[in-house]
């Protein structure tokens, strides 16, 4: 054994006694417990040992939730490998907040809706329900005045510019009026999405009789709450927790500070901030764990030039902890992406690190390299044919966020209930359910129509008749004899290929993915062996001087730990994004630059004693002692 070797050991031994002690801590009635975890920190396993063995009073359970299914899937998954199948069911609950929320704060306090004769239905987003679409915009981009006779967000709409529609649509103010009177009626036909939830939530809550029946239930079901990645927590769930907590429910909140990136949500619901930070979460006891399990020492001693708060870097503990590779910076000019991910890709093979243990991110898809990213948003305007073509280059892309190829999905399957029902203007489930089609029979039809879609490389004409015959050869039941069959037109006149007809940049790239390519948002929660960023050029705040890269220049002012820096909110958050991004790599990391940064990053880098290569080739000594 080496020194080095001891010095591991001693490292491992304090991070499992961190995580141990998490594991052990107590919850009170009225006192949330605060849980830090930094990446790589093990935070699931703490969970999951948690509520494998703490225990709790007789015939209460535990609630686990947090923010996306694959989470809870993976708690639940966990829990039935350790042969404890009993700790996913009843009284226990692991699932989403949104589920949570809905079946414990709303659905059984609901009255009838307004529309005789239906039940309350809860969607992901309004893009599931055809009739809150116009275009390439849906009810989603809007946000909505506080209504004081019912207490919900459902006034007046304003379109949100930074989601809007763009030019070449609907004027604003038509929009609008349509936003307000469309959100009325589906809220009449009772459609709800999440923001609508916690509306109702916190109005059940704050309601008396209804607010103490709320508390009396959960507090008699539930002997914990634990919320995983609590820093997502928008204003009103903040509102919720705060006041469940003032009920008496004992609450472990799992969070990072630094891998806050969500606050932008905020910005579409500017009143209700007030409303619902009314009784704030209390203070609580923290407990720490700084030990990263994921990435090299590197990457930790990098990811902590953007904290914010100043913040020493974490200790690597894992199986990567050893991995020498330098920092790979890789000079960007205007229209050379593709060079920059050929030499990620390059740099990674001779890491011995394979395609589907890459990502390459980006602040926005936008920033992306276009041949690689598949397909762009969601075409404007009605164009059946045009968005068929665009669900098709999402879903046969290398790469795709989960939210884009479930709106593909829905195209699709829409496309099928026209094609051979002729379609009722309702969410895919309840217009399936209706023309008595099965839900499974259903995606099964359309991934068969999927795969028999002529490439994207033929003409708009070509493909629109390659397209009626797939969906002719593909039922989604037995005994249909497509009498709805719709008239299709060609997106443009111009002749040409359908992707470039059809307005989508880089949709005919479909084979030989270098990695997996998406925004960081949609990466975040995950991990690979090489990350590849990108850092845009952006101009100087005021327009009128050099280009400049404003977020190397906030990334590069930072002080040393122990000191933190001082940004607006938004520059804060632009950071910690770009934290998110490089603490997704376990063994590799490159940071494709524009040439003019490219050398002030470096210099600031090896001022900070964090190793740094610009050249593919550079280091690779060094490089094959650790990696063999």
């Amino acid at each position: 054994m080496t020194a080095v070797d001891d010095g591991l050991d001693v490292l491992r031994a304090e991070a499992l006694e961190e995580q141990r002690r998490a594991i052990a801590v107590d919850t009170r009635p009225g006192e949330p417990v605060y849980l830090e975890a930094c990446p790589g920190a093990g935070k699931t396993r703490v969970i999951v040992e948690r509520h494998l063995t703490r225990p709790l009073s007789p015939r209460t359970g535990r609630a686990v939730v947090s923010f996306t299914r694959v989470a809870g899937a993976e708690i639940r998954r966990r829990c039935e490998a350790a042969e404890r199948p009993d700790l996913v069911g009843p009284p226990h609950f692991v699932g989403t907040l949104d589920t949570f929320i809905w079946r414990h704060l709303v659905r059984p306090h609901l009255p009838r809706p307004a529309t005789d004769g239906r039940t309350w239905k809860r969607l992901e987003s309004w893009w599931e329900h055809p009739a809150a679409r116009n275009g390439a915009v849906t009810l989603d981009d809007f946000r909505f005045d506080l209504d004081g006779w019912t207490g919900l967000h459902i006034g007046r709409a304003h379109l949100v510019k930074s989601l809007g529609a763009g030019e070449g649509g609907p004027s604003q103010g038509v929009l609008e009026a349509w936003a307000s009177s469309t959100l009325l009626e589906l809220y009449g036909q009772g459609y709800i999405t999440g923001d609508l939830l916690r509306d109702m939530a916190l109005k059940n809550l704050e309601t008396a009789g209804t607010g103490e029946r709320i508390a009396d239930l959960l507090t008699a079901r539930f002997g914990e709450l634990i919320v995983d990645e609590a820093q997502d927590c928008s204003a009103p769930d903040e509102g919720i927790l705060a006041r469940l907590a003032a009920a008496g429910l004992p609450m472990l909140l799992v969070r990072d500070p630094d891998q806050a990136i969500y606050a932008f949500r905020e910005a579409r619901w500017p009143d209700r901030g007030t409303r619902a930070t009314r009784g704030a979460l209390p203070p609580g006891d923290t407990v720490r764990l700084t030990s990263n399990w994921r990435s090299s020492q590197v990457v930790c001693d990098l990811a902590a030039t953007l904290r914010t708060g100043g913040r020493a870097p974490d200790s690597a503990v894992g199986a990567a902890c050893g991995a020498a590779a330098p920092v790979l910076l890789i000079e960007v000019g205007r229209g050379r992406k593709q060079d920059a991910v050929a030499a990620f890709a390059e740099k990674a093979e001779r890491l011995g690190i394979v395609p589907g243990e890459r990502a390459i991110l980006a602040y926005n898809r936008r920033t992306l390299p276009s041949g690689q990213v598949g397909a762009g948003p969601l075409p404007k305007g009605r164009a059946v044919l045009a968005r068929l073509a665009w669900a098709t280059a999402v879903l046969r892309a290398p790469s795709a966020p989960k939210r884009q190829c479930a709106q593909a999905w829905t195209v699709l399957e829409e496309a099928v209930l026209e094609y051979w029902l002729g379609g009722c203007g309702l969410p895919v489930s309840e217009a399936a359910e209706g023309q008595g089609v099965d839900g499974g029979a259903l995606r099964r039809s359309a991934a068969r129509v999927l795969a028999a879609l002529p490439p994207l490389t033929v003409t708009a004409q070509e493909w629109k008749s390659g397209a009626l015959t797939a969906f002719n050869r593909n039922p989604p039941a037995d005994g249909l004899s497509a009498p709805h069959v719709p008239t299709w037109r060609c997106p443009s006149p111009k002749s040409g290929p359908i992707w470039e007809v059809a307005d989508l940049p880089g949709a005919q790239y479909v084979t030989g993915a270098v990695a997996r390519v998406c925004s960081v948002h949609d990466m975040k929660g995950e991990e690979a062996d090489a990350v590849l960023v990108f850092v845009p050029q952006r101009r100087s705040p005021a327009g009128d001087g050099p280009a400049r890269t404003h977020i190397v220049d906030m990334w590069t002012s930072a002080p040393s730990p122990g000191n933190p820096r001082t940004l607006s909110p938004d520059d804060a958050e632009t950071l910690r994004v770009y934290y998110v991004a490089v603490t997704r790599a376990r063994r590799l990391l490159a940071l494709a630059l524009p040439p003019r940064e490219l050398g002030r990053m470096r210099t600031f880098l090896e001022a900070r004693g964090i190793p740094v290569v610009s050249n593919v080739a550079e280091g690779e000594e060094q490089l094959a002692m650790r990696f063999p």
